[in-house]
């Protein structure tokens, strides 16, 4: 342990703060102050606060003879000055030298929290002495940018974060914090009836052929499906972030600390220093165990910006840099976030520059895409396989990560290239096919530039209607350029309301009626639309029908069977029927009125 040099001269823990010392001073203080001068020999010697005289300490001296400098660690040479053989020991000897050397009181660079924390040690003062309310709970904001990490790496400030895993939190949580929770929160008495009647003398059995055991009691836990389960969690919950109060936090301009954000049981503590975020950690395990509750250390992963040396920027600590911070839960270390590593919180991935790269996913997309066209499935299956599966897939992570409406509309293309290429379709059919409804005669594929557009204007619309400022600064700060953005590309207001948000999605759906009956391959569209027992087969779950029929099906619906009329368009040639030469070889004509088709007509109608 690295030993400091107090007001009186003596080496002491750096946990411990001298007695002479007031609680009170240091609560007022910032940084810690050191009345001690350092002397002249201190000033010229480096910053260790090493004399010219000799000194020992644990073992090890420090001689001078003849103006020369020896290391006690070694058989080394000696040395012409003392700040060379302390660069030698240094780098040579670490460990060691860190041990002995002594650090004075302005050289510390702890933080009010740090200071805090060591005189509540000092005096034993209970928790609930020094804590503030804040019971601001996160419920929407899962990522955040990647600017604003940056800004904090060049304002050469410390960061630690922490996202924490609950084991089993749902099927863990005893009914007698549940209880507590329910009456602290003053919640209506129907509401804890309710809660009463469904959990209290709740008893559960095991039964096997004509055996059955003893009735067993249900104390713990709720049940599975209970949509209250995420309502109870959150009331256990809330009462962590008023213990933990605003201490520790990082400091936001403007707004104030924040140490934790949660969504039900994933929850991400935040600090300005790794002491801070120490106390973060040992009181949220504290919290948990009291309720029976533990966390997953396997699953815990840290996030530490550290200050080094003359960069101006801070360092991302991970298991490589010298001296790297640890968190422990549990008398275990947890996992440090590395450089080139990341985790998922809250389905989007992260790494300690925060939130990945949205091109990451778009990749993830392609390939997905490439290997779906490549499985051994019908068109059709093929097709209701993206509209089910695949799309709904990337909608959270597009949703929730910085994307822009330019990357967005380039995965739609993407999209219907996939289409045309499956269904062997030609390249110039009108696009609003593929988003219309099945109802009304399209594929009902998902659109990303509309879905995830109007998903970010609700997201962002609902910050600002909620009362936490950290959301609001966050948003203000950092989000307000992808904003403006997605509201320009909807054509609506910056801070747009939920009325003109719904009928904004309302108005985009009428565009892609229009578009698409104004086209050649969506002519007789209206008709479809208005009999949807016609269009049942588009959605692709039809086993009798054969891929070869659905993708002729497809191009006979949208005007696409290659005609003398369809393939010869704008060129001055013969475009007469080649069996009947009474009309233009159109597929109204082929359909309708050709005599090739006269049979297959009357044989229909007989139906």
């Amino acid at each position: 342990m690295t030993q400091q040099l107090g007001n009186d001269g003596n080496t002491r823990s750096p946990s411990v703060i001298p007695k002479t010392q007031k609680i009170a001073d240091v609560q007022n203080i910032d940084t810690p102050v050191n009345d001690r001068k350092q002397s002249d020999d201190e000033q010229d010697n480096g910053d260790h606060g090493i004399s010219n005289n000799t000194r020992k300490e644990n073992n090890v001296e420090m001689k001078e003879t003849d103006k020369k400098y020896y290391c006690e660690f070694c058989a080394s040479d000696g040395f012409a000055k003392k700040v060379s053989c302390s660069q030698h020991m240094r780098h040579r000897h670490l460990n060691e030298y860190n041990a002995t050397t002594e650090v004075p009181m302005k050289k510390r660079l702890w933080t009010r929290d740090d200071m805090l924390i060591l005189a509540e040690l000092e005096a034993n003062l209970t928790s609930i002495e020094t804590i503030n309310s804040n019971s601001a709970l996160a419920l929407k904001l899962p990522s955040r940018s990647r600017e604003a990490t940056k800004k904090r790496r060049q304002n050469y400030r410390i960061q630690d974060a922490a996202t924490t895993d609950v084991s089993k939190a749902f099927d863990s949580v005893p009914h007698e914090p549940v209880k507590r929770a329910l009456l602290r929160n003053e919640c209506p008495f129907e509401f804890i009836d309710l809660f009463n009647n469904q959990y209290e003398n709740s008893y559960t059995a095991l039964s096997y052929a004509d055996r059955s055991s003893r009735l067993i009691a249900l104390r713990r836990g709720v049940k599975q499906g209970d949509p209250m389960s995420s309502i109870l969690f959150n009331l256990v919950i809330d009462e962590l972030f008023e213990i933990l109060g605003d201490r520790f936090g990082y400091e936001l301009d403007g707004v104030g600390s924040v140490n934790a954000r949660a969504f039900a049981d994933d929850i991400a503590l935040m600090s300005g220093s790794e002491l801070g975020m120490q106390q973060l950690l040992s009181k949220t395990e504290k919290f948990l165990t009291a309720r029976r509750l533990e966390l997953n250390t396997g699953k815990c992963i840290s996030i530490c910006l550290r200050k080094v040396g003359k960069v101006k920027k801070s360092q991302i600590a991970d298991s490589s840099v010298t001296n790297p911070p640890r968190f422990t839960v549990k008398n275990k270390s947890i996992q440090l976030l590395e450089v080139d590593k990341f985790c998922r919180y809250l389905g989007v991935q992260f790494t300690p520059l925060g939130a990945v790269d949205p091109r990451v996913s778009m990749s993830e997309l392609n390939s997905a895409l490439t290997s779906l066209a490549k499985a051994p499935l019908k068109p059709q299956q093929k097709v209701a396989m993206l509209r089910t599966y695949l799309i709904p897939r990337f909608i959270f992570a597009f949703t929730h990560t910085e994307c822009y409406p330019k990357l967005i509309g380039q995965q739609d293309r993407l999209i219907r290239r996939w289409l045309k290429a499956t269904l062997r379709l030609p390249t110039l059919v009108c696009t609003e096919f593929f988003y219309l409804s099945v109802r009304e005669g399209g594929l009902r594929i998902g659109k990303f530039y509309d879905t995830i557009g109007i998903a970010k204007i609700r997201l962002y619309s609902s910050f600002f209607r909620a009362g936490d400022e950290c959301l609001r600064f966050l948003v203000d700060t950092q989000g307000s350029a992808m904003h403006s953005r997605w509201c320009n590309a909807m054509k609506l207001s910056d801070r747009p309301s939920a009325a003109d948000i719904n009928q904004s999605n309302v108005l985009l759906i009428n565009e892609s009626r229009i578009r698409l009956a104004e086209t050649v391959h969506g002519s007789v569209s209206t008709v479809f639309r208005e009999s949807s027992i016609t269009n049942q087969w588009l959605s692709g779950y039809t086993r009798i029908m054969k891929g070869r029929a659905y993708i002729k099906a497809i191009q006979m619906r949208t005007n696409r069977i290659p005609t003398r009329v369809s393939t010869t368009r704008g060129q001055n040639t013969n475009k007469a029927c080649r069996r009947c030469d009474l009309a233009g070889e159109t597929l109204i004509h082929i359909l309708q009125t050709c005599s090739l088709t006269q049979d297959i007509r009357d044989i229909l109608l007989q139906f």
